[in-house]
């Protein structure tokens, strides 16, 4: 049986009637209830801030500041979405957020002006796809697969990161589709230092994703009562040798050994595997970066996105 979730957080509920059942809320009323409602409430808000966004750009109809006014409004309700069951909008409102702390307002309006509107066309073009759950097996949901990317800055600056995490069969598959198992919790972010290299940039941002699957870990220990195989995967082959080589590194790497350790220890306490994942089936790409609309089936694909109609 699938669990269909529009824009619910459904995934940060915990069913109060049998704890023990990883699916039990998918199959409670309330669960129900919220998914519904959700439903309509989608509809309606991308239908009518289309509507509204789509009139930007004619200043003789509406005035200007107007506008402005209720473009923060539709920003949040998009980092709500986005952070709920639409993680391939992330990095787009990741880059709306990003960019109020530019110097210049006028760059600041006419750039998430221009943003904002793509992004609901987008939406609107995609109401029909759905995050979808389905049961995982019993022998596997103790398992759980991270991915961490980045995208180094090209302007010097500091450079993006994207992490997933989905609950299933922790090891790489060249499955695009992700069938055997649901993702359960993305992020999108620029990193707090300027990384020198790809390599360190994918370093920090497997610690990134690891870091921030810690309350995840606990959660699921606690439901299936066993130890947690976790798996992080990173498509770049330098950062893998830098985890797997611990203090055996070459010295020029000595600046960012400490996160390569961090790690290197975790796989020696055999609390971690780490493993090499291909750039096309790295599901964390499509949040560090903008991608071409040709390769966006794929993409929702990889995130669990499926068209219901």
């Amino acid at each position: 049986m699938e669990t269909l979730v529009r824009f619910t957080p459904s995934l940060h509920y915990r069913s109060r009637s049998n704890p023990g059942d990883p699916d039990s809320f998918s199959k409670s009323r309330k669960f129900q209830e919220c998914q519904e409602e959700s439903a309509k409430l989608t509809y309606a808000f991308a239908d009518k801030a289309v509507a509204s966004v789509a009139n930007l750009s004619t200043e003789e109809q509406v005035d200007h500041h107007e506008h402005m006014e209720k473009l923060p409004a539709i920003v949040g309700t998009l980092m709500w979405i986005a952070g709920r069951t639409r993680p391939d909008i992330s990095w787009a409102v990741t880059r709306i957020v990003m960019s109020t702390k530019t110097e210049d307002p006028e760059l600041v309006e006419d750039e998430s002006r221009t943003l904002v509107k793509h992004i609901l066309q987008y939406l609107q073009s995609t109401l029909s796809f759905s995050l979808v759950i389905k049961p995982i097996a019993r022998e596997f949901r103790n398992q759980l697969w991270i991915a961490g990317d980045a995208s180094l800055s090209a302007s010097g600056g500091k450079s993006h990161e994207g992490a997933v995490m989905y609950h299933g069969v922790a090891r790489v598959v060249q499955d695009q589709k992700n069938e055997c198992r649901n993702l359960v919790d993305w992020r999108s972010s620029r990193q707090g230092l300027v990384a020198l290299s790809s390599c360190e940039a994918e370093l920090m941002a497997s610690v990134s994703a690891y870091t921030h699957a810690q309350p995840l870990l606990l959660s699921l220990g606690e439901r299936v009562q066993k130890p947690v195989e976790v798996l992080l995967s990173t498509d770049n082959s330098a950062a893998l040798i830098l985890v797997q080589q611990g203090e055996k590194a070459s010295y020029r790497t000595k600046h960012i050994s400490i996160r390569g350790l961090y790690l290197h220890y975790l796989v020696e306490q055999k609390a971690l595997r780490v493993d090499f994942v291909s750039g096309n089936a790295q599901p964390a790409d499509a949040l560090t970066k903008g991608l071409s609309g040709g390769t966006m089936p794929k993409v929702r694909e990889m995130l669990r996105l499926i068209s219901v109609e």
